[in-house]
């Protein structure tokens, strides 16, 4: 009996802390697909490389700062009484950050696109229709319906 609990225990703990190294390892294989499917260049790669990295720093910083306005925005609420102003503002300062997210994901994704050839661009319209479709699924699936069929009359 305790064999096989050390048995069992020993495996759930193998797939628990192998699961990271097979998701990442996930990414960079759909990252090498997407590349070859495109027929990037090495100095395509390169750039895109470059980007990538000064994106994902960029959204680090702007994720921690809608972070720390939600902390901001618990504490106004835990105050009593609420400061409907001080609320309202925290709400507009929130919904800055996330317009610069929006933002800064889109110009991205247009900076990528503008280091292709046309011919790679078709072939990133393709990728990207997919990529959107599948979320809307995914999100239909999982019961969010703001997917393909949203409208907007639903949320009043």
């Amino acid at each position: 009996m305790k064999s096989s609990l050390k048995t069992t225990l020993t495996v759930l703990l193998i797939v628990i802390l192998a699961a990271p190294a097979v998701i990442s390892q996930k990414r960079m294989m759909l990252k090498e697909k997407i590349h070859d499917r495109l027929n990037l260049t090495e100095e395509q790669k390169d750039k895109i490389e470059t980007l990538r990295n000064e994106h994902q720093k960029l959204m680090i910083d702007l994720k921690s700062e809608l972070d720390k306005q939600k902390i901001e925005m618990r504490e106004l609420k835990g105050k009593h009484p609420v400061n409907r102003n001080d609320v309202l503002n925290k709400v507009s300062k929130m919904n800055e950050t996330h317009h610069k997210i929006a933002l800064a994901r889109e110009n991205h994704l247009m900076d990528i696109y503008e280091l292709l050839t046309p011919e790679q661009q078709k072939e990133w319209g393709k990728i990207r229709e997919f990529r959107e479709h599948r979320e809307q699924w995914r999100d239909m699936k999982n019961g969010n319906r703001k997917g393909r069929f949203f409208n907007p009359e639903d949320d009043n």
